[in-house]
């Protein structure tokens, strides 16, 4: 049985709930939903709200907390942090709790991983008492922004979820941030623009890429290179700067149709979010065609292929072996 993915809780408060996953953001949004819906059935919670870490404390005490009767209160909470740290010579017994939880106590355990190999872990899913949170993929960014938005008591456009999501990339508390900038900029009820985007949220990662692409097709080999090396010597991760190439080459695909469908460089350029001059950008992918943008998105793939499997070693080689590839694309015209 795969293990349930974070999601919105059901209407009945769980009487055990193990929160886990690498995006924490998205552990600590449940956990707050889940800690509020509980805390609206405790009553005195300084004698009903427990909260412990499970470094240092062992399952019998958290137990024993779960099983206290709740004072003047229908309800207790027991919550345990670093609940990873358990024991497994404990999980049994915490295993046995799960099975006949009490009744009038909410037990949240929150933690960084799951092995879903394991006893605890398969067990906690079968009931599914198990969630886990996992990094969004690229494809559910715009609409994960867009609900985001509206946390903040704003709207964001279609173009601009997207925009956003290029600009920052998939770290969630990045794109928090860039939210919350981007509400005190167009204030309560207001609406988040693709404008507002490129002007107050840094287009690092996708203006990075439409430099070298720009510098490579005016055949300045040199800055492209050196674009390349000194954004990934300042830490940015390499195969996200090839998420960031791939997308400006998408872009570039859609671009060059949407001219030979007749639009204008500008407007063209504004409807996919070419971050570079549009009149020698249209020059650049006629140049290179379909074929040849076409040929660079596969080697974009292949260059992501070899970085995944040389495990860092060889980075630098990839990603320089790519500019060249990239530039020998742009000199092709259109099957």
């Amino acid at each position: 049985m795969a293990a349930r993915k974070g999601g919105p809780e059901g209407d009945a408060l769980p009487a055990v709930a193990w929160l886990c996953g690498e995006e924490r953001l998205l552990v600590d949004d449940a956990w707050d939903r889940l800690r509020t819906r509980a805390l609206k059935e405790v009553h005195a919670p300084d004698f009903n709200h427990d909260r412990v870490s499970a470094k240092g404390t062992p399952v019998g005490v958290i137990l024993g907390l779960c099983r206290t009767l709740p004072v003047m209160s229908p309800r207790r909470l027991v919550e345990v942090r670093e609940a990873e740290a358990i024991p497994t010579p404990e999980h049994e017994q915490l295993l046995a709790y799960v099975k006949d939880p009490d009744p009038s106590c909410t037990l949240i355990l929150v933690g960084e991983k799951a092995d879903l190999r394991m006893k605890l872990y398969k067990e906690l899913n079968a009931i599914g008492a198990l969630r886990i949170f996992s990094k969004l993929a690229e494809r559910e960014l715009p609409d994960w922004i867009t609900q985001r938005s509206r946390r903040h008591g704003v709207s964001i456009t279609d173009g601009a979820a997207d925009s956003l999501a290029a600009a920052v990339g998939s770290e969630l508390l990045l794109l928090e941030r860039s939210l919350e900038k981007l509400r005190l900029v167009v204030g309560e009820g207001g609406t988040i623009t693709e404008e507002h985007v490129a002007v107050h949220v840094a287009q690092t990662r996708v203006e990075t890429s439409f430099k070298i692409v720009d510098a490579m097709a005016g055949g300045d080999m040199g800055t492209a290179l050196q674009t390349l090396l000194s954004v990934v010597d300042a830490g940015e991760s390499p195969i996200r700067l090839l998420g960031a190439l791939a997308y400006a080459q998408r872009n570039s695909i859609r671009f060059l149709d949407r001219l030979l469908e007749g639009a204008s460089a500008d407007a063209a350029a504004r409807e996919c979010r070419i971050f570079s001059n549009a009149h020698q950008a249209a020059n650049r992918v006629k140049t290179a065609g379909r074929a040849g943008l076409g040929a660079g998105l596969v080697a974009i793939a292949a260059a992501e292929r070899a970085l995944k499997s040389s495990g860092g070693a060889d980075d630098e080689a990839v990603l320089v072996e790519l500019l060249f590839k990239l530039k020998a694309s742009q000199g092709r015209k259109s099957a």
